[in-house]
């Protein structure tokens, strides 16, 4: 296993982390607005969206691109064991992605807000799904080869897996829109914060109960061995995080608690990236079995690296920007 793998399997990491905190809290969005009441409440959430939600979502097609270049026999296997999942996973993207131009044109813009909500909803299932899904451990053989069936992703925790997942986008959502939005409709948001990160905790720890359980030698993977001490760090780190947005959210301070939402879940991925390491898949898929031939890394660090901070500087610049309160 060669250095510059090991740098693309945290580069992966990185990757991911920013999309799932950054596509997350505007799914977040999507799944209140699915139950937010009037129209113009659904409307004035999405309109708090307009201007970042495209760009969110570039994180991930810059992670599928980078993993099939970096880890092709990981995004093979990856791709073959959760191949439903991921299917209804992009149609929901292209469906909320076609709510957006549609609701800003058509006379009828609750069905297209209707839509939005929903792909967001399925989006968000979806990503739970596979994170069940890989969680479980992916069956392949001595060559790399998937050897599993089509609903192996499917365990008696992936419902669980699926709650925790949506319920942590709500909560990014509901904190994003604290900022984004004034009077009854912040403090319904600031209440959903407070039941959907309740919601996190519990399951989080459920989830964490039933893979020790029924996955041992996944879990142990996950938890014991030479990042161990790191792994017990960061979710240390992420408990105080929580009593932290806990009394944010009781002080009614309006861009702390999402700020330590997503520090949150930044934390906590890093715990479980660096715990599964050198998994790529949790006991199936190593970075060392994956990785491609180094030149072949070594060119896309130097075509892709650049891109990445440019991303991310265009990005703030963007919240900077549309930083203002949304009005109806």
């Amino acid at each position: 296993m060669s250095d510059l793998s090991t740098v693309w399997f945290y580069l992966l990491g990185f990757i991911l982390a920013l999309y799932v905190m950054l596509d997350g809290f505007d799914l977040g969005v999507g799944i209140i607005s699915l139950f937010g009441g009037r129209s113009e409440r659904r409307s004035l959430m999405m309109s708090s969206l307009s201007a970042v939600w495209d760009a969110n979502e570039t994180w991930l097609v810059i992670w599928g691109g980078a993993l099939f270049g970096a880890f092709p026999l990981a995004y093979a296997v990856s791709m073959s064991a959760l191949y439903i999942p991921v299917t209804f996973l992009l149609l929901a993207l292209i469906f909320r992605g076609i709510s957006f131009e549609f609701h800003s044109h058509s006379r009828n813009k609750r069905v297209w807000a209707i839509v939005f909500g929903a792909g967001s909803l399925i989006a968000s299932i979806s990503e739970g799904t596979i994170l069940g899904g890989t969680l479980s451990g992916i069956s392949v053989d001595k060559t790399g080869n998937f050897t599993g069936g089509p609903f192996d992703w499917f365990q008696i925790y992936t419902p669980v897996v699926i709650l925790e997942v949506v319920a942590g986008f709500v909560l990014l959502g509901s904190t994003y829109l604290v900022i984004k939005t004034t009077g009854e409709l912040q403090k319904t948001n600031r209440k959903i914060a407070m039941v959907s990160s309740w919601i996190v905790f519990a399951f989080s720890i459920i989830t964490a109960y039933l893979i020790s359980h029924l996955h041992a030698a996944i879990f142990e993977k996950m938890n014991i061995g030479a990042h161990g001490e790191i792994v017990l760090i960061t979710f240390s780190i992420s408990a105080v995080l929580f009593c932290a947005l806990q009394y944010s959210l009781y002080k009614k301070l309006e861009r702390l608690p999402f700020v330590l939402s997503l520090l949150i879940f930044f934390v906590t991925f890093t715990g479980l990236w660096i715990g599964v390491y050198p998994y790529l898949l949790p006991g199936a898929v190593t970075v060392g079995m994956a990785a491609s031939e180094p030149n072949t890394l070594l060119f896309m660090l130097v075509g892709i690296g650049p891109i990445i901070p440019v991303i991310i500087g265009y990005n703030g610049y963007v919240y900077h920007v549309f930083k203002s309160k949304v009005s109806i």
